[in-house]
């Protein structure tokens, strides 16, 4: 196969920066996907220790009551052999077929390769209509298809108890020991569930994803989560309206190898959507990676993305008693700036006039570094805006100096505070937790709070950050201290590229090899093991 067909089928795609595993294969349909009365399921039958293969419990309907109330899925339960029955770990199986896939898990289980566990397989169901004539609505799109936590927090606080309590055991409190897979939509479920409740899940395994909308630039942009994730894909992935499969889920793994995370894709040359699904060779890869270790050594979060690594010093936040300080006017110009609605507001020499208007609602203002700016934050507009200081306090005509990143369930667009750090770069509160943008203007960085609080404040002392939501207050320590209104200090001069981040490396030559050998090779380039 010479390289240059076999880039016009790779549609140029994103380079593997992680570990890449491409397999030369002719796909077949998805062994899970097979029909439940066809005699041999692929692969799989080999792993069954009787005629009469391994099966999970019959298929339930669950509904949710309190996330996504009303909303139906279906799901059947399987205990492993030799599972702790007082300390389970959970297996998550979205849209994986519950008469095949036990026997594959009591195999490798066997092997030490993966514990022992509760096994709950979970499929979508249909509401049914109101009104006679009227036809049901598939489920699959509104849980598996949307970005958030509505469906994480589903399955975590009410399917998993439900499901344990059916199997008569107990689940384990090491999120360690929690794994979560699916495919196509419900890969893309996996990567939102592993995402957003990363406090009971850390491992996963996405199959062809439908990459959820935003995910990759969150990825980039917050502090690093433990988890460790394993991601299939083929060549001939639809494109949809959700986007072209096969460039989105390159994209994901760039993205987590960006922020340093454990990440491995397969890439199936010639394979369609969900290839691979039912390879038992792929399924051993997959835990293998995933499950490292597993006896021995935690998941830990990896290093930071680049530019977090650049600001925090250390890791987390630590709640403390700290009473949330008055917002306090800004100096400059030989006056002082303060805002009350949409306006803003300039005292010199007793007399107060007004400087600004036209904002929707006003919520902190800041100075910056080198004292000739003034950022404006506004719970009504989806930016932080930046305005010129002119010799006499008149400021000039707002513009937007940075973008907010906004919540999955967003409830105001704008952010509620908003500070300024000696190299000029600015912090403000956000629903998503404390975002953050270069002098420059570009919004590169997100530290969420705990349990993914919004931040309502936000404020400096030194280089220690505050951050309030509700009556709660957490504080970090940065590596850069506030800015300091009474002197100029120089803004940094990153712009789109900073030192460390990978500039300038081919998108192509490390596939080239994969291509012209057509045969599996792994190539390994900045991997965190």
């Amino acid at each position: 196969m010479k390289v240059e067909s076999a880039f016009s089928n790779l549609r140029h795609a994103y380079k593997p920066i992680a570990t890449v595993i491409f397999c030369a294969c002719t796909w077949t349909e998805p062994v899970f996907a097979s029909s439940a009365k066809s005699k041999e399921l692929d692969g799989y039958d080999k792993y069954a220790e009787t005629e009469s293969y391994i099966t999970a419990t019959p298929m339930k309907l669950f509904k949710a009551r309190k996330f996504e109330a009303g909303a139906p899925v279906k799901f059947s339960t399987y205990v492993m052999k030799n599972t702790d029955l007082n300390s389970a770990p959970v297996f998550l199986m979205l849209e994986f077929n519950e008469k095949s896939t036990p026997a594959a898990l009591e195999k490798y289980s066997a092997e030490k390769l993966i514990p022992p566990g509760l096994v709950v397989f979970v499929s979508n169901a249909s509401i049914k209509p109101t009104v006679k004539g009227g036809f049901p609505r598939y489920m699959r799109g509104v849980l598996f298809g949307n970005v958030g936590r509505g469906f994480p927090d589903m399955v975590v606080e009410e399917l998993l108890p439900f499901a344990a309590a059916q199997a008569k055991v107990k689940i384990s409190e090491d999120p360690d020991m929690h794994f979560v897979a699916g495919s196509s939509a419900g890969g893309g479920a996996t990567v939102n569930m592993l995402w957003y409740r990363n406090d009971f899940f850390r491992r996963g395994y996405a199959v062809s994803p439908v990459v959820p909308h935003g995910l990759p630039t969150l990825v980039r942009m917050t502090e690093s989560k433990p988890m460790r994730i394993y991601i299939t894909t083929g060549d001939r992935e639809p494109d949809r309206i959700m986007g072209d499969l096969f460039f989105g889920d390159f994209q994901l793994r760039a993205a987590f190898d960006y922020a340093g995370y454990p990440c491995e894709l397969e890439y199936f040359p010639n394979g369609g959507h969900n290839a691979g699904k039912g390879s038992p060779e792929t399924m051993r890869r997959m835990l293998g990676f995933v499950w490292k270790n597993w006896e021995t050594e935690k998941i830990t979060p990896p290093r930071n993305p680049v530019r977090v690594a650049s600001l925090v010093a250390g890791r987390g936040w630590e709640k403390v008693s700290e009473t949330v300080p008055a917002q306090c006017p800004v100096r400059a110009a030989g006056g002082e700036y303060t805002f009350e609605g949409g306006k803003i507001y300039f005292t010199k020499d007793g007399e107060k006039r007004v400087t600004a208007s036209g904002f929707q609602c006003i919520t902190g203002i800041s100075l910056s570094s080198d004292l000739w700016k003034l950022y404006v934050s506004d719970k009504g507009r989806r930016h932080v805006s930046a305005m010129v200081i002119a010799k006499d306090g008149s400021l000039g005509f707002p513009f937007r100096h940075a973008e907010v990143v906004l919540h999955d369930d967003a409830k105001r667009l704008g952010p509620t505070d908003i500070v300024t750090l000696a190299n000029d770069r600015i912090l403000f509160a956000t629903e998503l937790g404390v975002q953050s943008a270069m002098s420059f203007g570009v919004t590169d960085m997100i530290l969420p709070l705990p349990g993914d609080a919004p931040a309502g404040r936000v404020w400096m002392k030194g280089k220690t950050l505050y951050a309030a939501s509700g009556k709660d207050v957490f504080r970090r320590e940065l590596r850069v201290p506030v800015a300091d209104e009474n002197r100029i200090t120089e803004p940094d001069k990153a712009y789109y590229a900073i030192e460390g981040e990978n500039r300038n490396s081919s998108h192509l030559d490390q596939i080239a090899p994969a291509i012209e050998a057509e045969r599996s090779i792994v190539i390994t380039n900045r991997i965190v093991k």
